[in-house]
């Protein structure tokens, strides 16, 4: 990820990240401290990872995630609320951080909502393992534009 014009607030969460990360494996949810980006929940989603084959189930929406979407998606699975998850960019985004268990970033434009206009955005997307090695976490953190 280095050599990326990240939004400040994208950066300050990498920033958090590797502040937690332990010397050896990764971080797991017990090193996540919510009051530590306090700031930055409302645009904050907490996925659980199950598989492989792979699901992802929203644990955790901030309140700006869910007005974006329209939709406070708590407790679902991505393609529950998402057609064709299993074929999208966010899909394969999120597969890769999990096999390959470092963060991910995309800038681009939201696809998921279609009756309004989109807004770009930055998402970053943080693995978090419990016994430091297999990702059953994802942080994922999404700033939009102004």
């Amino acid at each position: 990820m280095c050599g990326l014009s990240y939004h400040p607030d994208v950066r300050a969460m990498i920033d958090y990240w590797q502040s937690i990360h332990p010397e050896r494996g990764l971080p797991g949810r017990q090193h996540f401290e919510p009051s530590s980006v306090k700031k930055y929940l409302p645009t904050i989603r907490l996925v659980d990872v199950e598989g492989p084959p792979y699901r992802f189930r929203v644990r955790l929406a901030g309140t700006e995630i869910a007005e974006f979407y329209r939709a406070d998606h708590t407790g679902l699975w991505f393609d529950e609320f998402v057609e064709r998850f299993e074929d999208s960019d966010t899909y394969r985004d999120l597969v890769e951080v999990v096999e390959t268990r470092k963060p991910g970033w995309r800038r681009g434009v939201s696809r998921f909502v279609e009756d309004r206009e989109f807004q770009s955005f930055e998402r970053l997307i943080l693995p978090f393992a419990k016994d430091g090695q297999k990702v059953d976490l994802l942080l994922i953190f999404t700033v939009f534009a102004d």
